[in-house]
Formats: C-alpha cells, structure tokens, sequence
C-alpha cells in the first residue's frame, strides 16, 4: 500500500495542477480519479459510517461552489474544473480516514523527498518560490511528528522547523517561513517553558519584519491585487448576482480580473488572499459558508493530532499572503491530511 500511495502523492505533489483550466478534454484524468474516489468514498461512508469531522465544512464549502457555478453559466468549463477538484478533494479526505494512519504519512514524506531531489535537479519545474514554499508547510509538520513510521523527540521536530525556515528563506519565500513560524507555535503549544518562549519571540517578530523590509514592493502589491478585484466586482454585474453569488469559482482567472503590478498584459490567477479570493468567487453566500465551516470546526474540534492542527493553522496563515488553495496537487494532499485519524504524538 505503501508504494501505491507514494506514487499517487507524488503525482500530486509534482503535476497534479498541469491540467487544470484547460480543455475537458484534457481533465480526463481528474473526472476518472472523481468518480472513483466518490464510489470509493460513498462506499466506506454508506457500509461502515465513518466520515471525518471536515467533511461536513467541506460540504458546506462546495455547496456555496454549486451555487456560484450555476450563477456563472458563462464560464462552465472553469467552474466546472474546479467543483471537480473541490469533490476529489472531499472524497480523498473520505477516504484517507479510512486508511491506516502510519502507511498514509510514510507514503508522504517519502513523495516530498521525492518531490525535493527533483526540484533540485530540475528547478523550472517550480519556478514560484511562493507555490514550493507552500509544500514545506505541509510536509515540515508532518515528518517532524512521525517519519518512516517512527515517532521522533520534540527538539528533532523543531530542528526540522528549523531546517525548513532556513530553506524557505533560501528559495526567497517569506510567506512559507511565516507560515512555518506560526505553525511552529501551534506545534510546541504547550510544550514550550518560558525560556523558548524568550528565544522564539524575536523568531517571530523577525518573520513579521522580513514580510515587510525584504522587496517591499511584492509585499505591497497584495494590496494592488485586493483593489483589482474590489474594482472588477463593481463592474461585474453591478448590484446583481455577483454581490450574491460570486464571479464563480475559477472566476478571478477565467475573467482575467488581476493584472501583475508593472507587467501590463500579464495577469495572475488568485487574489493572494483567502477571504478576499472567497467573497470575490463565491459572493455572500460563499462567505457564509466560509464562515460556517470555521465556526463548526472551532465549534467541534476535530481530533486532530498537533502537527494536523499546525498544518492546518500554518495554511491558513499562508492564505492570508498567497493562495496555494488554488492549484489542485496542493488542496488533495492537504485533504488526505485532514482526513487522517489522530494517533501520533511526540515524545
């Protein structure tokens, strides 16, 4: 089981967002791996009741999704692409609840090893700092809480942290350090005695101070970005479904709404922001069920293990200055994590 899951996460991790926004033709392979994953999934949760705890926000969220998609009939072939990678994601989340724990996290590390040697050997394949910083967040966590099916001690976790930050920094990516650094203080919650508190403090301020003196410019820019989309919404169906329902799910890229600060003809595909990407896709209704699913998860607390819950917080940190929700390879991993059954603490 092992070897199949690594290969899996390893297509994931290195092509799992080639394809996406193409022809339909082209997403084939996501429409064959859906309705697989769904048969799959409906099976263990209609035979054996078992769904994890996010699959009920993750629901919500797709529901808001159909919602601005059937408000947006114009971009169907967008719309449609990523309401399927949003119902894989939901059904591998499904699925990897069922799935033994330790097998699940040993085919993931070894995929992100992967995924490293060959992003070293063949660096134009991940050319954005930002969308493979976004990876150390996912796998940093994970490996510092078990690897190759081990549990290994807390200060190894934080030296992985550690190794992860400096690498962050070193391919330029200020958001993925930031992000580490937050999920760092998720992780050590608890286990930290004041005196770490007295030597990761200045961590964190550091972190905050390299977001905004280190190319103030790429920082600034988000701002461009959030008033582009706030200008395309006021001319969008002014007052009408786009307020409600969004400019649909793919919108912001399919409409070509954010055009690169200095690079006139060049746009960007998201808003570099979470909340602003969601009110801008999936209007107020989507807002609502983004706001829903949070409530319901603070409401219901998964049980996670720590590193799900650094994860998780660390993404979300992420999404306040970037968007890797956006590429598919990314949400279906991160989907796989979630759905994961809690079981391993560190020593």
């Amino acid at each position: 089981m092992i070897q199949l899951l690594t290969v899996f996460f390893i297509y994931w991790m290195l092509w799992g967002g080639t394809l996406l926004y193409q022809s339909l033709g082209a997403m084939l392979v996501y429409f064959v791996a859906l309705g697989g994953s769904l048969s799959l999934a409906a099976h263990y949760a209609l035979s054996e009741r078992k769904a994890p705890p996010m699959a009920y926000p993750a629901a919500l969220m797709l529901i808001g999704g159909v919602f601005a998609t059937l408000a947006n009939p114009d971009i169907y072939n967008v719309t449609f692409q990523v309401l399927t990678v949003w119902a894989l994601a939901g059904a591998v989340m499904v699925i990897a609840h069922q799935l033994p724990g330790d097998s699940v996290r040993v085919a993931l590390v070894v995929a992100g090893l992967v995924m490293a040697l060959v992003i070293l050997a063949f660096p134009s394949m991940h050319d954005n700092s930002n969308v493979t910083g976004a990876w150390l967040v996912l796998l940093i966590p994970l490996a510092g809480a078990e690897t190759f099916g081990k549990r290994i001690p807390y200060k190894w976790t934080v030296i992985l942290y550690t190794a992860g930050g400096i690498a962050a920094l070193g391919m330029g990516s200020r958001t993925a350090f930031i992000a580490l650094v937050f999920s760092l203080l998720i992780y050590s919650w608890g286990k930290f005695e004041r005196k770490y508190w007295a030597a990761i403090i200045p961590f964190v301020v550091f972190g905050l101070f390299l977001l905004v003196i280190e190319r103030p410019d790429t920082f600034y820019n988000r701002f461009d970005y959030w008033e582009q989309v706030y200008d395309h919404l006021g001319e969008y169906k002014a007052g009408g479904p786009a307020r409600l329902f969004g400019v649909g799910p793919g919108g912001l890229y399919a409409r070509r709404a954010i055009e690169e600060v200095g690079k006139p003809g060049e746009f960007i595909p998201h808003a570099h922001n979470i909340l602003v990407q969601v009110i801008a896709e999936l209007g107020d209704i989507g807002l609502v069920t983004f706001i829903g699913a949070i409530l319901w998860t603070l409401a219901n607390r998964p049980k996670w293990d720590r590193y799900q819950w650094s994860i998780v917080g660390g993404v979300l940190v992420y999404c306040l200055f970037d968007f890797p929700l956006f590429f598919p390879g990314f949400l279906v991993v991160l989907a796989v994590i979630m759905g994961l059954r809690g079981q391993v603490e560190n020593e």
